[in-house]
């Protein structure tokens, strides 16, 4: 890892790809092709970001997000328009991503507030993909930790872009996330091209994460599908399997099986 300022350092994770990580409250990825550059996710934008893409690159940068949510959008008003799923364009998310909220996020986090443009969100859905000229990074839809979540592919070079899906410290308990057996379907997805010998990089931590971790987040999500369905399980359940582990999923216990 080298220090780029105060708020931000990098780490090269492959040929031309770079995990910026926003004072270890966030991580986000450069993805550079011949002609054009991929900023995967913004952080919550505590420090110049685009300072700190810019000593990366000079290539044009296109802003695409896992999803909606502030420590992974808020960093892009220093960019402009950036790319998001329509299925998390919702009342919440908006709301989560308002320009003063973001402020005071920043502040208290001991970050800086930096000039921003008024940005919008564009559409982005599963099966587009990104040309940056010799690479081309597809996106997938994964619904999981929030209904628009989605992860971005490389295929040539074996890297996946997860966000939040599979993280050790699993929130799906927050209005937006889809029921537990929705996200299974996504986890299975995910590990299926670990399976296939392709890294998998995530929004938070170093930003790693294996598949052994992985099948154990599974196991554990299959755990409370099961308690569920005998009768076994309580709001109080929640973290499971405890607090404080280092795996921790916190459920909505109405958003477990599928309607």
């Amino acid at each position: 890892m080298a220090a780029v300022d105060q708020f931000y350092t990098v780490e090269r994770i492959h040929a031309d790809t770079y995990r910026i990580d926003e004072n270890g409250a966030a991580n986000c990825y450069l993805v550079i092709g011949s002609e054009k550059a991929l900023l995967i996710d913004t952080c919550w934008g505590a420090g110049d970001l685009n300072e700190c893409v810019r000593r990366l690159t000079d290539k044009p940068v296109t802003v695409a997000v896992t999803h909606r949510h502030p420590d992974h959008t808020g960093g892009a008003r220093q960019f402009g328009d950036f790319y998001a799923h329509e299925q998390d364009n919702t009342r919440f998310n908006r709301l989560l991503e308002h320009p003063l909220l973001n402020r005071l996020a920043i502040l208290r986090s001991g970050g800086k507030a930096q000039k921003s443009k008024k940005i919008k969100a564009l559409p982005l859905k599963h099966g587009d993909v990104f040309d940056l000229g010799g690479r081309r990074i597809e996106v997938r839809s994964v619904p999981g930790h929030t209904a628009g979540s989605v992860m971005f592919i490389d295929h040539e070079a074996k890297l996946l872009f997860t966000g939040d899906n599979v993280n050790p410290h699993l929130w799906m308990h927050r209005p937006g996330a889809v029921t537990l057996e929705e996200w299974m379907d996504s986890a299975k997805l995910i590990l299926g091209y670990m399976e296939q010998g392709y890294t998998a990089h995530t929004g938070h931590g170093d930003g790693t994460q294996s598949k052994e971790n992985v099948e154990i987040i599974c196991r554990y999500v299959q755990e409370i599908i099961d308690k569920q369905g005998c009768g076994q399980l309580s709001k109080n359940d929640s973290p499971y399997p405890e607090k404080g582990g280092e795996i921790e999923i916190q459920f909505n216990i109405h958003r477990i099986t599928r309607k």
